[in-house]
């Protein structure tokens, strides 16, 4: 199954995918929305997993 190509993440922001680059924007009911955009390269993107699995590691050792 094919994902959506723009999703709620929550917190007022979007993602959307279209094939390279990841785009993160805002939307919080203003006319000129989306006001903030991010958009993501793959390299950009692997850069943040390692630091979200550094993350992970870190919650969980502090579970412990």
């Amino acid at each position: 199954m094919k994902a959506p190509n723009k999703i709620y993440l929550g917190d007022s922001v979007y993602g959307e995918w279209d094939g390279y680059f990841i785009t993160l924007t805002t939307n919080n009911g203003y006319p000129d929305d989306p006001r903030n955009k991010i958009m993501l390269e793959p390299e950009v993107l692997s850069s943040m997993m390692q630091w979200l699995d550094r993350i992970a590691a870190d919650l969980k050792e502090a579970k412990k």
